[in-house]
């Protein structure tokens, strides 16, 4: 014996230390990898700053194959063009279709598809929805190349509807995170996916918030760098960049100043204005000594350059240079479009000439009349009332008095529609939040079992380590002396626990829409309850048992109903039928001690819910269904963690059923089993007397109020949670007292 006793350590020692080597080999690997990103970047950024030139050419494109910057690039291209087919084809209700369908399948686009939509929700006119999507498309990044590009325009977009709103302060808050994202790529020596403008444009609107906010001299700054950024992006993108040819750097140049002189008009600092004005000017003279450098834009600029130009030099008090400045801006093709002849209003209103703005209105009623646009509140704003304070200018009381009638007319039936447009947006809006909420819940429940199964990964390697110890060490301490018999007496009561606890399932079915767990503590070393499961296809047969008594004989009819109900379980009987053959061949003449077992067995079809199940004097089920609502903070405020709110659940309540005898009292009694129809969506709790009739020290029971009020007042994640959370309520009843009875619980829920 002492000869098999050596060879075994001689073994164990050996194992320990192989097992040493491979922890360290396994440790060196890990770090390996996790280092070598950090390494090659330092060695990319030694290469550019010796010699770009060869690195941008030979090295860079090896790296962007190999880490599939292209190709992601390749990939959202080809996510996106059917969301591009359909938004040119104007058909918005299918591109935000294919936005929500592509979300789920390629869910690392998702800030791209939630720009698409906020880009099809404001053609659809649906303006709060429009800023919704904007916001969730700026929460949903997370760095990275995927995505920037929406990100950056979904920041622009953002932004600017704050500026419109005169939100300057809040608009400068969007645009800051944007610009350190530019700020993280600026070295980003491979980025395919940054478009060239957007620090351009970001710059150039938080300038103007800060021309709004008096802050004059930063505004001057940001304009001044806003096109620097542009060249700087510009040059890293392409090696062979050449400014004075690149059409875009003309269009963004002239874009970018333009914006600086509205900026300096709408805060009356017109001299500022006219020196932005001068340099849009010389910036597209100098585009001229290209061909068609800025295209079709051109005219465009043209126009809104002169007629800024004339607005200027009306409030400077030039009122011949104005006019001069007007009859140009008027010979231009856009004089006529609509939001020009908004833009010409503003000078005539500013020149008070009022005489020629009955003609102008004239012309914005006809085009009007040919695009059939609707008089809603926004165009009685910009066309009726203007047209009243041009007649009353005038002095043309009677034409005024015509007009206020007009808009009268139409003014409740536009505020109506806005309403209702308010409504059925707000109502897309709850929609989309609720079904948010869901994937919410389901992508919690996903990593909740994620996370239960590393920690179980965990737990066995520890008991796996943990028994290799004991292992070890008992082998040790035989060879001291024998143990005291009272000692082998606990020790073969723990191996019987050990085996009693083998005889109930610790694992759990994991299939989709099935959410499973339960427990079982017994009182002594060893109990009568009892639990089990048997899958058959899409069937779900489950029970739980409470065996008359405590201890060894209890333990031994708890094995012999488990092994029944197993046995019969897999035959495909009906849960009234398998109770009264469990009956049969537990009661009777052999069961000479009179034991006994309640037991609620269930059926239930996982595909549509229906459950069968019969109940043999065993303590009534809980069932209900999840209705949570979510209380306010006192100040009425969203909470943002758990602890700020309370969640509520209603409709706990406990299952109705026939009274059935205890198996193993009496032979020969036929059980009665009851059905409902669907248990989809809500919660089965199962549980023996262990748990309302647990007692602490003032031999005071936990109760069946206290179960339901848990129940209905806590909020829960998963079956398991629901088990833990009661298991801890019973442990802090019973207040350090021994348990009074075996407790088991099974927690079911079927979606």
């Amino acid at each position: 014996m002492e000869r098999y006793s050596k060879r075994f350590c001689t073994f164990a020692y050996k194992m320990r230390v192989c097992m040493k080597k491979i922890v360290k080999r396994v440790i060196w690997c890990v770090v390996g990898i996790l280092a070598a990103p950090f390494v090659l970047w330092l060695v990319m950024e030694g290469l550019f700053a010796v010699a770009p030139e060869f690195t941008e050419e030979k090295i860079t494109p090896v790296v962007i194959n190999l880490f599939m910057d292209y190709d992601d690039y390749l990939e959202e291209e080809e996510a996106t063009d059917p969301i591009f087919e359909a938004l040119s084809a104007k058909d918005y209700p299918r591109a935000i279709a294919l936005c929500d369908s592509l979300q789920e399948v390629k869910p690392r686009f998702e800030t791209i598809f939630l720009y698409f939509k906020s880009c099809a929700y404001m053609a659809l006119g649906q303006e709060k929805a429009y800023e919704f999507w904007l916001k969730k498309t700026l929460e949903s990044y997370q760095g990275g190349n995927n995505g920037v590009t929406a990100y950056l325009s979904g920041s622009l977009g953002y932004a600017t509807r704050l500026r419109d709103k005169g939100d300057y302060e809040g608009s400068i808050k969007v645009i800051l995170p944007a610009l350190d994202v530019m700020e993280q790529h600026a070295d980003d020596h491979f980025n395919l996916m940054i478009p060239k403008s957007k620090p351009v444009e970001l710059n150039g609107i938080m300038a103007s918030d800060l021309v709004a906010l008096g802050k004059t001299d930063e505004a001057e700054k940001t304009f001044q760098t806003a096109i620097n950024h542009y060249i700087k992006a510009a040059k890293f993108l392409d090696i062979e960049y050449e400014t004075k040819t690149d059409t875009n750097y003309y269009y963004t140049a002239v874009k970018l100043d333009l914006e600086a002189a509205k900026a300096y008009i709408k805060a009356m600092q017109y001299d500022r204005a006219q020196q932005w004005l001068e340099k849009t000017k010389q910036t597209i003279s100098e585009s001229e000594q290209y061909t068609d450098s800025l295209g079709m834009y051109r005219d465009a600029f043209l126009f809104d350059v002169h007629l800024m130009d004339a607005l200027v030099l009306t409030h400077q008090g030039k009122a011949a240079e104005a006019e001069r400045a007007y009859a140009v801006c008027l010979e231009k093709k856009r004089a006529n479009d609509p939001s020009a002849i908004n833009m010409r209003l503003q000078y005539l209103k500013a020149a008070r000439r009022y005489q020629d703005i009955p003609a102008l209105f004239h012309q914005f009623d006809s085009l009007l009349v040919q695009r059939d646009v609707a008089m809603n509140v926004d165009n009685i704003s910009q066309i009726l009332t203007p047209q009243y304070a041009a007649y009353r200018g005038m002095g043309q009381t009677a034409q005024a008095l015509m007009m206020a009638d007009s808009i009268t007319q139409v003014l409740d039936s536009a505020i109506i529609a806005m309403r209702n447009d308010n409504a059925a947006e707000l109502a897309t809006i709850y929609e989309t939040q609720k079904k948010e909420a869901r994937i919410s819940e389901q992508n919690n429940a996903l990593s909740i079992m994620r996370l239960m199964w590393v920690i179980a990964i965990l737990v066995v390697g520890i008991f796996i380590y943990v028994g290799y110890t004991m292992l070890r060490r008992r082998s040790e301490r035989r060879m001291a002396a024998m143990k005291a018999a009272q000692e082998r007496i606990e020790n073969e009561l723990k191996i019987a626990r050990d085996i009693q606890m083998s005889m109930v399932p610790s694992q759990f079915p994991e299939r989709k829409g099935l959410d499973m767990y339960a427990s079982m503590t017994p009182a002594k070393e060893v109990g009568g309850d009892l639990y089990g499961y048997v899958v058959h296809g899409s069937r779900l047969y489950f029970a739980v048992g409470d065996v008359s008594g405590k201890g060894v004989p209890a333990s031994l009819f708890m094995a012999q109903a488990t092994r029944l109900f197993m046995t019969l379980a897999k035959q495909d009987m009906m849960p009234a039928e398998i109770c009264t053959r469990m009956n049969d061949a537990l009661s009777g003449d052999d069961n000479e001690s009179g034991m006994f077992v309640t037991f609620f067995l269930g059926l239930v079809d996982l595909q549509t819910g229906h459950l069968d199940f019969c109940n043999a004097g065993h303590n009534p089920p809980v069932i209900g269904m999840d209705n949570g609502q979510l209380t306010m903070d006192n100040d009425g405020a969203q909470p943002e963690t758990a602890k700020n709110c309370q969640l509520t659940i209603f409709n706990y309540q406990f299952l109705n059923m026939k009274p059935n005898a205890p198996i193993g009292l009496w032979p020969g009694l036929e059980y009665e089993g009851e059905e409902i129809e669907s248990i989809k969506g809500r919660l089965l709790f199962i549980y023996t007397d262990g748990l309302n009739e647990a007692e602490n020290r003032q031999q005071q029971q936990f109760g069946d109020d206290r179960l339901l009020a848990i129940l209905r007042n806590t909020h829960f994640d998963s079956a398991k949670q629901v088990i833990d959370t009661l298991k801890a309520e019973v442990e802090q009843h019973r207040d350090g007292a021994e348990p009074n009875d075996d407790l088991t619980m099974m927690c079911i829920r079927v979606d």
